[in-house]
């Protein structure tokens, strides 16, 4: 069996895990895998954690939820520049997390950075991504916290040029 990809949330510290999250308040975000379970959920659903989905089921939520605030993508989701694309549809979108995006790439962070909520993005394992998604959340003057661990893809130049149009942005890589 296929061993899934190292989660963020094993590389964290507890606090920053459990602060991104909303476990914080004391309750998790429903989990969900299959349309059936997503259309189970009021359409006021402002919070999710998807797992084991497909584009499919992204653009389900994103059409069922126009409220959604949270989105944690688990490690086992195998999710693509299209069932990104859906997000789109999602202004209100503040925190992501994308905990498997090996299939994802610049295009993703081009659809993530015009989101005009986003705040929090969390995005491991995506080796796909370039200088130019760092260069597109660079222009992210809202953005809070960026988390982009496994990503030695990227140069040190385009990392120092976010840390410094982002001042205000707590940035891990």
């Amino acid at each position: 069996m296929k061993k899934p990809p190292i989660s963020i949330f094993r590389l964290l510290p507890i606090t920053a895990a459990l602060a991104f999250s909303s476990c914080f308040t004391g309750s998790w975000p429903p989990a969900v895998s299959t349309k059936a379970q997503i259309e189970k959920l009021p359409v006021t659903q402002q919070d999710i954690r998807a797992i084991h989905i497909h584009d499919q089921e992204l653009r389900l939520i994103a059409e069922r939820f126009p409220d959604l605030d949270y989105l944690f993508v688990s490690p086992y989701a195998d999710i693509s520049d299209e069932g990104i694309s859906y997000l789109s549809k999602l202004p209100k979108l503040r925190q992501v997390v994308i905990d498997n995006g090996s299939r994802l790439s610049d295009q993703s962070i081009r659809v993530l950075s015009a989101l005009p909520s986003l705040r929090e993005l969390m995005l491991s394992n995506a080796p796909r991504l370039s200088d130019t998604s760092l260069d597109l959340l660079s222009q992210r003057k809202k953005l809070t916290y960026l988390y982009l661990p496994q990503s030695k893809q990227f140069s040190e130049s385009a990392k120092a040029t976010i840390k410094k149009s982002l001042p205000g942005c707590k940035i891990d890589f």
